[in-house]
């Protein structure tokens, strides 16, 4: 079991200026393109608006988020060893759930905003975009920040404080970090 503490992330910046040094949605589109989820989730692009719509009509972007500060003993571990990964898996997917539940609740305190997911959505085994059926969970499901244009890294970096670690060589990094929020009007 992965051992880790869960350092929590936060900040927030007007839609505008986020928008203005964050926001690529073509740059980002392509990144999704090469990802397996894209056109396979409702999640996911290609979206039937335009994601830089969908940004301008809100006002403040609340960023939050969880750094994983791994146990020192887990740190330059083989990334790809099954166990390890299922173990990392486990711990990032508990994290995003919470963080989750957090823009959810925030939601519902202040009407009209809307969260935005760490990743891909998690809802479903397979998601029903693969079927051709609507989601099956449209009141959960959300959109992540970068599939939306948002440059996740250099808002974990500039706006976090905490630039993204990943694996180099295969092996587990000192931490992860997971990015969401909330926008609203």
């Amino acid at each position: 079991m992965l051992k880790y503490s869960a350092v929590p992330l936060e900040n927030k910046i007007a839609v505008s200026d986020y928008v203005r040094d964050y926001v690529d949605v073509p740059r980002f589109l392509e990144c999704c393109r090469a990802c397996r989820n894209y056109s396979s989730k409702w999640s996911c692009p290609p979206y039937g608006f335009d994601p830089l719509g969908l940004w301008t009509q809100f006002h403040e972007f609340q960023i939050f988020g969880t750094k994983l500060e791994l146990a020192p003993e887990f740190i330059g571990a083989d990334y790809n060893a099954p166990e390890t990964n299922k173990d990392i898996r486990a711990a990032l997917s508990a994290e995003k759930q919470k963080l989750m539940d957090r823009a959810l609740a925030l939601e519902k305190e202040r009407p009209g905003s809307l969260g935005l997911s760490a990743g891909s959505c998690e809802l479903c085994a397979e998601c029903a975009k693969k079927s051709g059926a609507p989601c099956r969970r449209p009141e959960l499901m959300r959109y992540s920040i970068e599939s939306l244009g948002g440059d996740v890294c250099a808002t974990a970096q500039n706006l976090l404080s905490t630039p993204i670690k990943w694996a180099s060589e295969g092996r587990v990094p000192e931490y992860f970090v997971l990015v969401c929020g909330l926008l609203t009007k």
